[in-house]
């Protein structure tokens, strides 16, 4: 079957005679056939020119383009009926043109566009010029959308930020109630104690808020920075992108960082278990801090952080035990330094202290002791001896006991002190007070002088005859047994505890009475004469012993003529050749010849004795 192109076509055909007709021949008849093609407009579409921006209307040139489908429009002359709907506009226009190889252009009157907003153009008809009519076109109106775009706006827009420190990332919020929501590019200027010109940002708005984000290396100064948003260009999609001016300020504060260059750290050396205090200086006008810290060396530590107020530029604070448990020298360095007002952070270089901890001496080797309460020993006698020994009275006591503290039965505690002042742990020593009774007398301290009693005969006398100790005073002399006793002195008695060898505290103080003779036992004498010239030899009448058998007794002498001349008794025993009574010849001195005594005895009613004795010089 051959396909026939439209077009117009003559035909000849032949009217036969035929009888009624009124025809009385065969004619022939000639006619013009015209075929006209159908014309398939499906999947045909329009395009706009371009979208465009806000300030652009007034200037831009409006136009669109139809494209044929996958059926072919011939060229040619067609008349377009199309529609304009959009802000402010709905109406519909015929335009005449020129299908060329599948393409239409066509203008639109930029009296449709006048404000911003979806312009929807919509094919409604096409027609070619040179149709008869006969034949129905294929058909679905088609439209495009042209879109102009808003101009973005920062109008009574207010950007804000929050301080940030010296060489960090700022991020500027922006307050935008008039701007849409989408992606910008905005162009900015900085200006005060930071200078930068020319700068860009994008930022996402939602909801008329935005931020965007300043690079460290514009905060390089501390102080006030103002930011200044001059340009923005909306560039949500590839294009347009609509640029408009601007003129948004908002303040930026820089705060300065920590300055580290006077920045010291200094550690002492410690004794193992000792609180390790680090001193911190140089921090300035800071107030309050957080520095970070490790230990190497002889002790290890992961980063420590520390909190801490400043006063006039220092700090200390104790290193945890834990983390100092082996001894040696070890190294602290101090990593960072953040002011926690503006919470400004700097790293610490190089600001490191080296220490040592010392390791703690072992605990003193003791003995426990023993001492007499007599001695009254002091901490001073103590084992072991020396500066380096300190003594407590309890293994948790902190203050050393004096050296003259008087011991008691009781626990003490030594510690040792080495030369890098570390103390050891306690030693504990138990002390013994040892005291003894004072010794008891049995019987009276009464004797007999004539019979020449010793120290040993007073011990007798005692309920510790083996062990008492005698001395002539409280802090006196030791007497031997063998000392002679001395009527009316008073000895001074200790025991001596055989087992400890300690002298009891307390003492038996006596009184020694010799009187205590039987008369009938003893005899005395009593001398015929006396020579009282000075040499040494029989200078006084004295009647020997007498004392020990009539202690009350009384001695009188008289001359040959019955005077008086002496009165003597035990406590004025020795008369000397003058004459007490009354002054004499020669000044009371007796001269030679005889002179007569009477002796009364004052005992057991014995009657007086009288004699004579010869006194020659």
């Amino acid at each position: 079957m051959t396909r026939i192109e439209p077009g117009v076509y003559s035909y000849t055909y032949t009217v036969l005679a035929v009888p009624g007709n009124n025809i009385c021949k065969n004619k022939d008849v000639k006619v013009n056939i015209t075929l006209e093609k159908r014309l398939d407009f499906t999947g045909s579409k329009i395009e706009a020119s371009k979208d465009i921006c806000e300030s652009e209307i007034s200037t831009a040139t409006y136009s669109a383009k139809i494209m044929q489908g996958p059926d072919n429009i011939p060229n040619g002359t067609y008349d377009v009926n199309f529609s304009v709907v959009g802000p402010g506009v709905s109406s519909s226009e015929n335009v005449r043109g020129n299908f060329v190889n599948g393409e239409f252009n066509f203008p639109i009157r930029s009296s449709y566009f006048k404000q911003v907003g979806d312009y929807t153009i919509t094919v409604t008809s096409i027609k070619s010029t040179t149709s008869k009519g006969t034949c129905v076109n294929i058909f679905n109106p088609f439209s495009t959308v042209l879109k102009i775009y808003p101009l973005p706006r920062l109008n009574n827009a207010t950007l804000t930020a929050l301080p940030i420190c010296q060489n960090d990332m700022a991020t500027i919020e922006i307050a935008a109630p008039q701007l849409l929501d989408g992606l910008y590019r905005i162009s900015y200027n900085i200006n005060g104690d930071n200078l930068a010109l020319g700068e860009t940002a994008e930022m996402q708005s939602v909801g008329g808020k935005a931020s965007f984000t300043i690079p460290g290396n514009l905060s390089t100064r501390s102080g006030l920075s103002v930011i200044t948003i001059y340009s923005i260009t909306n560039i949500t999609n590839p294009s347009p992108q609509c640029t408009n001016t601007a003129n948004v300020a908002g303040n930026l504060y820089i705060n300065p960082l920590p300055n580290t260059l006077t920045v010291k750290a200094a550690v002492k050396d410690y004794c193992l278990n000792a609180p390790v205090t680090v001193a911190v200086s140089g921090l300035e006008t800071l107030t309050n801090v957080i520095i970070s810290y490790a230990l190497s060396e002889a002790n290890i530590s992961a980063v420590q952080t520390i909190t801490k107020a400043v006063t006039n530029g220092k700090l200390d604070f104790v290193i945890p035990a834990e983390l100092l448990l082996n001894s040696g020298e070890t190294k602290i360095t101090l990593l960072n330094l953040t002011n926690t007002v503006t919470n400004c952070e700097v790293s610490l270089i190089n600001i490191t202290d080296d220490f040592v901890i010392n390791p703690i001496p072992p605990a003193p080797a003791v003995l426990d002791q023993q001492f007499c309460k007599v001695d009254e020993a002091v901490i001073a006698n103590l084992e072991p001896k020396g500066t380096q020994y300190k003594w407590y009275n309890s293994a948790t006591a902190t203050t050393p006991l004096a050296v003259d503290y008087v011991l008691k039965t009781e626990d003490y505690f030594v510690r040792e002190t080495a030369v890098t002042g570390c103390v050891s742990e306690p030693a504990k020593v138990s002390v013994i007070i040892n005291d003894t009774a004072a010794p008891e007398m049995n019987e009276t301290a009464d004797f007999c002088g004539l019979a020449n009693p010793k120290i040993s005969d007073l011990s007798n006398k005692t309920n510790v005859p083996a062990t008492v100790a005698w001395y002539d005073a409280v802090d006196g002399n030791l007497l031997a047994s063998t000392t002679l006793l001395v009527h009316n002195a008073i000895y001074y008695g200790y025991d001596l505890n055989e087992t400890t060898h300690c002298l009891s505290e307390s003492y038996k103080e006596v009184k020694v009475s010799l009187q205590d003779c039987e008369v009938a036992q003893y005899e005395f004498f009593i001398p015929d004469g006396f020579s009282p010239n000075g040499d040494g030899v029989n200078d006084s009448f004295v009647i020997k012993d007498i004392e020990f058998l009539y202690p009350n007794y009384t001695l009188e002498i008289y001359n040959r003529y019955g005077n008086g001349m002496y009165k003597g008794d035990n406590n004025k025993p020795a008369w000397d050749g003058k004459n007490y009574e009354k002054s004499g010849i020669a000044g009371g001195i007796a001269p030679n010849g005889v002179y007569f005594y009477v002796l009364h005895f004052n005992k057991d009613n014995k009657p007086p004795q009288q004699g004579r004795l010869y006194l020659n010089r």
